[in-house]
């Protein structure tokens, strides 16, 4: 007795199942095969840009070139050598390949003039007349260039006085580029005044009631009296902007002071304080 083959897509309990279903009459339920089976997950491809090698842009160029020369030279003129013959219709398809060069390229000069003498190559030209034939084209190309930068210049300015005059929408606004402003505290503005003496009544200073002399005992503008060292302590705490007096609470903008290196100890970290901002 011959042993009982199964399908290659049907295990062994999976045909015995079916003989079991099949003897009652019941449906056998349609097995897809396993690569049917598995879910078709679809990732995109990742598309890395790199930048175009000198080799890629040269065949990009030439794509272009022969694409130009079989449509225009070829099946529009009908025009693969120059002869004296076919001078003036020469001259016409340059003009037409001029224009196409430009509109291709974008208005690019240096790849229109590159994609041109490709075009050149093409036509097997003598020496004598090769160099004529490029100046031609290259006028013919510059021609082009001028004419279309022209033409974007007058629909630009169309195109504004439209928008003037409400005929179109205003143009969406650029983002404006984030311009660093350095932070300038307000002591920055603190003037030091040279002062033969204190005008003050006493020679002690608000804060820490250290006695000075007239000379060394800064005054502010609101003829308080603080040291130097109380001075700075405050300009370095730089809790707030701005320095105030301990007694009337105004800002303190001049500060008067006879001893000059008291005067210069004050402008010193002063200039410190800027410069870490």
């Amino acid at each position: 007795m011959e042993p009982v083959r199964y399908p290659e897509t049907e295990s062994k309990e999976q045909f015995i199942r079916g003989q079991i279903l099949q003897a009652r009459g019941q449906p056998i339920p349609v097995r897809q095969p396993a690569i049917l089976q598995q879910p078709t997950i679809l990732q995109p491809a990742r598309v890395t840009v790199q930048p175009e090698t000198m080799v890629a842009y040269k065949a990009r160029m030439q794509v272009v070139a022969d694409t130009l020369f079989d449509v225009i030279c070829v099946t529009a003129y009908g025009i693969t050598q120059y002869t004296d013959a076919n001078s003036a219709q020469f001259r016409e398809m340059i003009k037409l390949l001029s224009e196409c060069l430009i509109t291709q390229t974008r208005n690019s000069m240096s790849e229109s003039i590159f994609i041109s003498k490709l075009i050149i190559k093409k036509f097997h030209l003598r020496r004598v007349i090769s160099p004529v034939i490029k100046n031609w084209f290259f006028n013919s190309i510059y021609t082009e260039h001028v004419r279309y930068t022209e033409h974007v210049r007058v629909n630009e300015i169309r195109i504004a006085q439209m928008r003037a005059e409400e005929f179109l929408p205003p143009a969406p606004l650029l983002r404006q580029p984030q311009v660093f402003v350095p932070y300038i505290p307000k002591f920055a503005a603190i003037q030091l005044v040279h002062n033969d003496a204190s005008e003050a009544e006493d020679y002690c200073c608000g804060i820490c009631s250290d006695e000075f002399t007239k000379e060394s005992l800064p005054t502010l503008g609101c003829h308080h009296t603080l040291c130097a060292e109380c001075i700075t302590g405050q300009i370095k705490a730089r809790t707030k902007s701005c320095i105030k007096c301990p007694y009337c609470r105004e800002e303190v903008t001049q500060i008067s002071v006879g001893d000059e290196v008291i005067q210069n100890q004050i402008y010193t970290v002063v200039t410190a304080e800027i410069a870490k901002n």
